[in-house]
């Protein structure tokens, strides 16, 4: 009778070792496509959700200055990019300022920071 090698216990625990990633790579792969098959099942509706929120979110938007009740038109690409808007999401609530009022705005709001 034969002695068995020596390197055969590590042999078998390393057959082992290798099944275990082979198993962790399965469940890996399987989830991934548990994902995939979800995303690809629910996209228009998760994209319809972002959709709606932007849009609640500029339905919210003040049509004039809160300081001097000046007009704002949001079709108007320079107002939309010079007027300043400031959102309080704890208190939802939407503050917008045209270029002049809102300077002073700031200025008021640094001095009060600064002492």
């Amino acid at each position: 009778m034969m002695a068995p090698h020596p390197a055969a216990p590590v042999a078998l625990a390393l057959r082992g070792i290798f099944k275990l990633s082979s198993f962790k790579r399965k469940l890996k792969r399987k989830a991934s496509i548990k994902t995939a098959k979800y995303l690809k099942k629910n996209m228009n509706t998760i994209i319809q959700d972002a959709v709606n929120a932007k849009l609640s979110g500029l339905k919210k938007i003040p049509d004039k200055c809160d300081l001097c009740d000046l007009a704002f038109d949001k079709s108007s690409r320079e107002q939309v990019f010079s007027w300043m808007l400031k959102v309080d999401e704890d208190r939802d609530v939407y503050n917008l300022f045209c270029p002049a009022c809102y300077s002073k705005y700031y200025d008021q709001e640094e001095e009060v920071n600064n002492v």
